[in-house]
């Protein structure tokens, strides 16, 4: 374990303010195949045999599992202690306990929520132990497959530098399981060389923080070469007002804003959009001051709604128990006929007094 206070990522630079976290150092674990029980609902500084860091209650409902090529059979994980640019005690990658020289394509740690809870993965490093190497993707995936995170073509420093990759999330992606994947395709023998440390994650109640259905899940492909994803946050009470809409997975840098209706529906191509549009009748526009947002370089729009002040075509109408409203993201992008726009998932919520 290295603690550093170097933001590589400087746009998804956030404080880490959940309750229940865990940090995997991997320190006190011998250099040699990590255990599988390593990182499993851990309740304290000290659980299972080995030792964490953390805050507020650990993670008591989360399992977490280790893989190369999501843990094939002859595939592991494996410590390491030094080298790794700064890092010290890493995870890393091997098959056949390293002596395959063929490599592997992926290194994969998952983070499973007992029901009623969710996994938040809030940051880690990566770090690299030979010469300068790109890795074709970093990515965070929920149960479903959506990606939640993502950063392709990857530049990994020598490790004759100190400084590794350095990730913290926000918003931080949530989900009942979720799976970091960092690609290390076309490394061949030297795909050992790349190292996990300081994985931190925590754990929440489900009840109230992730919200919604989704639908359209089938959303076409944009820029960056998969769907946009749509989330809500938060409750579904009126009375608490509390909902958070997040779009992530869109082109980086490309403006979009948030619709809403009280009608699901389904377009395909809506005015030459390489999108599908899934609501309709009466249909609201977030375009309000602050309101349209530009997804920079992390892919992601987010909003707090007011649930008093739901945009309709004649103005703006209080939310009400009782009521189902579907929610969707649009947004410029580009294909290859040139620049368009297109929309993201959809989901509906209902919503309760």
């Amino acid at each position: 374990m290295l603690l550093r206070s170097i933001t590589v990522l400087p746009f998804l630079a956030a404080s880490i303010a959940s309750a229940q976290t865990t940090t995997l150092t991997f320190d006190g674990v011998s250099s040699s195949a990590l255990h599988t029980g390593y990182g499993d609902y851990v309740d304290g500084p000290a659980a299972g045999g080995f030792t964490y860091t953390g805050s507020g209650g650990f993670t008591p409902h989360v399992t977490v599992a280790f893989g190369s090529d999501n843990g094939a059979t002859g595939q592991g994980m494996f410590t390491w202690s030094t080298g790794y640019n700064d890092l010290v005690n890493v995870v890393y990658g091997a098959i056949n306990g390293g002596s395959d020289p063929a490599g592997f394509a992926e290194l994969a740690v998952t983070m499973s929520a007992d029901p009623g809870h969710l996994a938040i993965l809030e940051s880690f490093d990566v770090g690299n132990w030979g010469v300068a190497v790109n890795l074709p993707y970093v990515r965070v995936v929920d149960e479903t497959g959506a990606i939640l995170f993502e950063e392709l073509n990857v530049d990994l420093n020598a490790n004759t530098s100190p400084d590794e990759k350095n990730y913290i999330l926000s918003p931080a992606p949530q989900g009942q399981i979720l799976t970091l994947q960092i690609s290390v395709a076309g490394l061949g023998n030297i795909a050992d060389n790349v190292g996990i440390d300081n994985l931190t994650f925590s754990e929440m109640p489900a009840a109230g923080s992730l919200l919604g259905s989704v639908y359209c899940t089938d959303a076409p492909a944009n820029e960056s070469g998969h769907s946009g994803v749509m989330r809500a946050f938060g409750n579904q009470s009126i009375a608490s007002n509390d909902v958070r809409l997040v779009a992530t997975g869109l082109p980086m840098s490309s403006f979009g804003f948030f619709i809403t209706s009280q009608t699901d529906g389904l377009i395909f191509n809506p005015g030459g959009s390489a999108g599908n549009l899934c609501v309709a009748g009466a249909i609201g526009r977030y375009v309000g001051p602050g309101q349209i947002q530009n997804s920079g370089a992390t892919g992601t729009i987010g909003l707090d709604l007011d649930l008093a002040q739901m945009p309709q075509p004649t103005g703006l109408v209080a939310a009400q128990a009782g009521e189902t409203w579907f929610f969707q993201a649009w947004h410029r992008d580009i294909q290859a006929t040139g620049a368009t726009s297109n929309f993201t998932q959809a989901l509906s919520i209902s919503f309760v007094q």
